[in-house]
């Protein structure tokens, strides 16, 4: 079982689910799902390697009412949170997720054998693509660091439930974007140069994912890290709920190729050259499928500029 998960908050009972985001600032709101012996400060997490957590970034819940979806194969509904976290004999940083399996709404007070009945197993999108991408030697996208795929025992809250473990590198550089004021970020107090130098190594990056058989999803600007002193684009998160294993098919990857070299010509009859990008305009998001129509529609704007 695929886990796929959403940023949108949404509580829709008339649909039969309910989808939202939680967002503990810093490790200090107390989780729903996490014990703190899981997750605070200090707290070792025992994967291939050992981790201790420094603090806890953010928490994401999608829970489906029972009986939604195929009755033969309901969906499960989880929580994940990432964990900042140093290794424990050593002083390497990564960023850690924890995606458990959580009791179906309306079901979380019912006796554990009840709850049981729901366990499932999930290899989560993102841990296959860090796993694929950092197997092709990607320089660009987060290096997987280490992961594990267990249950949770009779205590859990779905006993037999999925408990998954990703770890990922800490990408240098700096944030190019920040959720709420793009038009301040650091993308915009770069010299127009560098700028140039960004939106040409987001296209290479876009194009050699496509190649691979891979698009970002949910991508922001604020996902995106610049290393002047290597001169290199990377992700820094890999919310790859972000990088999901959908296949491109050769057409559309021609498409996508062909859309970004009728860009590059575009680009040299504009004003801003890259307005069109996601990835340099205030406010838009990053590596996203809507990138390719913002580079599609790029041709009619050109040629509006052009005649004025």
């Amino acid at each position: 079982m695929l886990c796929r998960h959403y940023s949108t908050a949404t509580t829709d009972f008339s649909k039969g689910y309910v989808l939202f985001t939680t967002v503990p600032a810093k490790g200090t709101m107390p989780s729903r799902w996490f014990a703190q012996s899981e997750t605070g400060p200090g707290a070792v997490l025992q994967l291939e390697k050992s981790w201790t957590v420094i603090s806890a970034c953010e928490e994401h819940i999608s829970q489906y009412a029972k009986g939604q979806g195929n009755r033969h194969e309901p969906p499960a509904s989880d929580a994940t949170i990432r964990l900042v976290c140093e290794q424990t004999d050593g002083n390497i940083l990564s960023d850690i997720r924890i995606y458990k399996q959580i009791p179906a709404a309306g079901t979380e007070a019912e006796p554990a054998a009840v709850r049981a009945k729901q366990a499932r197993t999930c290899e989560p999108d993102e841990l296959i693509a860090l796993r694929a991408l950092t197997n092709k030697g990607s320089k660009f996208t987060p290096r997987l660091l280490d992961s594990k795929s267990t249950t949770q025992d009779d205590s859990g809250v779905v006993p037999g439930g999925f408990l998954v473990y990703v770890a990922w590198e800490v990408v240098a550089g700096e944030q190019l974007g920040t959720q709420v004021e793009d038009e301040n970020c650091a993308f915009w107090r770069l010299d127009p140069g560098q700028r140039d130098i960004v939106r040409q190594h987001f296209k290479n990056n876009f194009v050699q994912l496509c190649k691979w058989g891979y698009m970002p999803l949910h991508g922001e600007l604020s996902h995106l890290v610049w290393d002047a002193k290597s001169s290199t684009l990377g992700v820094w998160r890999s919310n790859i709920a972000a990088w999901p294993p959908e296949p491109v098919s050769d057409a559309l990857r021609e498409s996508i190729e062909e859309l970004v070299r009728r860009a590059n010509e575009i680009l040299k009859d504009v004003e801003e050259p890259s307005s069109h990008l996601s990835a340099s305009a205030p406010g838009n998001s990053g590596a996203t499928r809507e990138t390719v129509i913002e580079i599609a529609n790029a041709e009619d704007d050109g040629k509006k500029r052009k005649k004025k």
